[in-house]
């Protein structure tokens, strides 16, 4: 919905650049010391989950393996019969512009008759070749094109989709990120059309703008080439021909960086309703009995303190009744700004304290540790409001 605007007034760089962040949240952790609460929750119930999962796996794979084989099948079809371009001033020429790109390692050209557009194929030094169609192009031509493809090879482009590809078949069952990749490698063209059109005079644009004309085809796999989508040639030679000021977009970058580092565990998956009865107490041992209480923030100016009386019949009903929802994903945690009270149930076996189960109550959520049946640690989402006035009834902050 954003994109007329942002191609309007923003670079095309800046524009294929923001196709990559939010992917990031995808891959990328994000060491953030405090997530408070999840503002939205998707209740899945557990019974659900694992056909889900299971589902959302083979979605996954069956994406991952077809984009693998698209690729390859596509490259032993460009390269079967293609041939090594033999111009050695030609060859020459490419070279030198990709030492001038600062690319060290020299990329094979080939020629080939089943293209009509300039591809570069491969995501690694060894693998990438430039094949070039079997059509007759001038010096400037030629030019054009290699600074075109040194671009994308410059900026890893082929790298780039193979991970929004990855990306794609975390997503699959998303309409909206199909329609985002295929607009975020428009984006990358005409990224490459302002770098390679950068202070050239209007000789020169008009001859990129019939280079991209006559070399319209398509690509496949992760691949870049001079000029794949017809739906985008329209704007591509638009922007050549009469090209307009625009942005950097370093700015509108910075704020779509912060905004989704803010916004990461906002929305979360959780289990159905239920109560801390039913989820914990009673798979809990017999016997537990409640041997230590902290509290924080229960009165103005006060940091924490250890609470040494309590009515553990009262308290223990209290928790046991409090709706929750488990939550499956999201790294949530405290702060010990707001109020909170930690209440540890101790189990002796032969009066000996074995295991100890934690309970850290906040305003959003409430924070478990259970020590047996590999549970761990669990975070659930609170859905009544905790009356902290009644749990200061319930605690004596006067006993020793």
């Amino acid at each position: 919905m954003l994109l007329p605007l942002f191609r309007r007034f923003i670079s095309a760089w800046a524009c294929a650049t923001l196709w990559i962040i939010p992917n990031m949240l995808y891959v990328t952790y994000y060491p953030i010391k405090y997530i408070a609460y999840p503002r939205l929750t998707i209740t899945v119930p557990h019974q659900w989950l694992s056909t889900l999962i299971w589902i959302w796996a083979i979605g996954f794979v069956c994406v991952i393996v077809w984009q693998f084989i698209s690729h390859f099948k596509y490259r032993n079809f460009l390269l079967k019969n293609a041939e090594k371009f033999t111009d050695n001033t030609i060859l020459s020429s490419w070279y030198d512009e990709a030492k001038q790109h600062g690319i060290k390692h020299k990329i094979p050209v080939m020629l080939s008759e089943a293209i009509s557009t300039p591809i570069t194929i491969g995501c690694f030094d060894r693998t990438m070749r430039l094949v070039l169609p079997k059509q007759n192009y001038t010096k400037e031509d030629f030019l054009l094109i290699f600074r075109h493809e040194l671009r994308h090879i410059l900026r890893a482009d082929t790298r780039t989709k193979m991970f929004i590809g990855f990306c794609a078949a975390t997503c699959w069952f998303n309409p909206l990120y199909w329609v985002a990749r295929s607009k975020a490698s428009d984006d990358f063209e005409l990224s490459c059309d302002e770098a390679v059109l950068a202070d050239t005079d209007e000789i020169t644009r008009w001859q990129y703008a019939d280079l991209l004309l006559k070399n319209a085809g398509n690509s496949h796999g992760y691949t870049t080439c001079l000029s794949a989508s017809a739906s985008s040639l329209r704007y591509r030679l638009r922007n050549i021909v009469k090209p307009t000021k625009r942005f950097s977009g370093s700015v509108v970058l910075g704020i779509a960086i912060i905004a989704l580092h803010m916004t990461v565990g906002t929305v979360a998956v959780a289990d159905s309703s239920t109560t801390v009865q039913a989820v914990i107490n009673d798979k809990a041992p017999t016997g537990i009995a409640i041997n230590y209480v902290e509290a924080y923030k229960f009165a103005e100016n006060q940091k924490n303190c250890v609470v040494y009386g309590w009515n553990e019949e009262l308290l223990t009903r209290y928790i046991a009744s409090l709706h929750v929802k488990q939550l499956y994903s999201g790294n949530y945690t405290y702060n010990f700004d707001d109020a909170l009270l930690l209440v540890n149930y101790k189990e002796l076996i032969d009066g000996k304290l074995t295991r100890i189960i934690r309970f850290i109550i906040t305003d959003k959520l409430l924070f478990v540790s259970i020590p047996y049946d590999d549970y761990g640690n669990i975070t659930f989402l609170l859905e009544d409001e905790i009356d902290w006035s009644y749990l200061n009834t319930l605690l004596d902050f006067n006993a020793k």
